[in-house]
């Protein structure tokens, strides 16, 4: 009897998904207008960060190999109206039937829906993604990239090679979920797979997260990215390295009380609003451009595009600006040289801070973007007197696949 009361209401809650997004896509060419929180009519997901499915194309090739079927699942799913609410509101349940589990147990942290790969700390209203193994991917990315490194370190004695190793939340011992995964991040892994390959030539900034104190005060509390203080204290490592001047925190230009980070986008939990403030602003003696042509950049993309900083889930992109292949000019007559900075999305708040020390400063994030060109010829067309890398350790696992013939 139950089984039958539960196929029942199965087939309803599934008739009702169905015949909404029917309904909502047919409300929508009929070009009326439903309130926002529906979603109808919009092409992108703010939650899931991506584009909604477009309607497939029916063909033979594609229905032979299941990609016609996929892809419509797919577009149906799309289609449901208030689709990001759905979402919330069943992980909401689960988390709720999680944390209700746990109650006898009292670990501090649990995951915030079944399966999911992200933890909910309630106690410090935060959400961390789950601590990552060192696994054979990771070890053979870390090998593509510092090896390659090291031999173009090798290859360019006259050019200053600095790797910035970010050992970021993803893999830090500090992380909450860190003592219950096997097999995670160590200073022997990181000697043998990351240091120990990158040779004699290559200088090393290593940046860790050196307590639980600092976790919750200098890397944001819904994001895996740092906040100002840390990635100012990142800056002024390789500062003292290099001879730039340092960085001094000054009176934020920015401020927005409430966002939302990707760790509580992808662990669909906003329950814990996280603030966001920067004293990074533009630099006025900095010019950005993108292909030869000038483009604003950081706080500047946001403005430009009359967007502003109103959408909660994209604070950290919209203000500092998202990782691209961008080439900074300094009006400056007394800096000198060119910077090549490899980086991922750690480094989008040191661009201006770096550029400030150049001549010219060519940014690239090959484990952001597709990168088609390689570290050599970069070198070859730009000759910077400085190429600093700054990655991050769980970054290292796609040194071989997103730009495969940068390293």
């Amino acid at each position: 009897m139950f089984g039958n009361v539960r196929h029942t209401v199965m087939l309803l809650v599934a008739a009702c998904l169905l015949f909404g997004a029917i309904g909502a896509k047919l409300t929508d060419r009929a070009g009326m207008e439903l309130p926002e929180w529906t979603g109808v009519g919009k092409t992108q997901s703010a939650l899931e960060g991506r584009a909604y499915q477009k309607k497939p194309e029916l063909a033979l090739s594609t229905l032979a190999d299941g990609t016609f079927q996929s892809t419509t699942e797919k577009y149906l799913s799309d289609l449901v109206p208030a689709r990001d609410s759905v979402l919330l509101a069943n992980a909401a349940v689960q988390r709720s039937a999680i944390a209700a589990a746990n109650v006898p147990f009292a670990f501090p942290v649990y995951p915030s829906f079944f399966g999911s790969n992200y933890i909910v700390d309630p106690v410090h209203r935060a959400i961390y993604n789950v601590a990552r193994t060192m696994n054979p991917t990771l070890e053979q990315g870390a090998h593509v990239i510092c090896d390659s490194i090291a031999r173009s370190a090798e290859k360019h004695p006259e050019v200053q090679f600095v790797f910035n190793l970010v050992v970021d939340t993803y893999v830090s011992e500090h992380n909450p979920s860190y003592a219950y995964v096997s097999g995670g991040c160590t200073e022997e892994w990181l000697e043998e797979h990351v240091f120990e390959r990158l040779g004699t030539s290559v200088e090393i900034v290593c940046d860790s997260i050196e307590s639980e104190e600092e976790l919750y005060r200098d890397w944001f509390l819904t994001d895996h990215h740092w906040r100002e203080a840390k990635f100012a204290q990142s800056y002024n490592n390789m500062a003292s390295l290099l001879g730039w001047p340092s960085f001094k925190e000054a009176d934020a230009v920015i401020s927005v009380p409430e966002w939302y980070g990707a760790s509580a986008r992808e662990g669909l939990c906003l329950d814990y609003p996280d603030t966001f403030e920067s004293a990074i602003g533009p630099f006025g003696n900095l010019t950005c451009s993108l292909d030869g042509k000038e483009v604003e950049r950081g706080q500047m993309t946001a403005v430009a595009q009359g967007k502003g900083l109103n959408d909660p889930l994209n604070v950290y992109g919209a203000y500092y600006g998202n990782p691209n292949n961008v080439a900074y000019k300094n009006s400056d007559n007394s800096a000198e040289g060119t910077c090549l900075f490899v980086e991922q999305s750690y480094g989008v708040p040191l661009e201006q801070l770096v550029a400030n020390n150049y001549e010219t400063t060519i940014c690239v994030a090959p484990l952001n973007t597709t990168v088609n060109t390689s570290l050599e010829e970069l070198i070859a067309q730009h000759e910077p007197s400085t190429v600093v890398v700054q990655f991050g350790v769980y970054g290292l696992r796609i040194g071989s696949t997103r730009s495969p013939n940068f390293f």
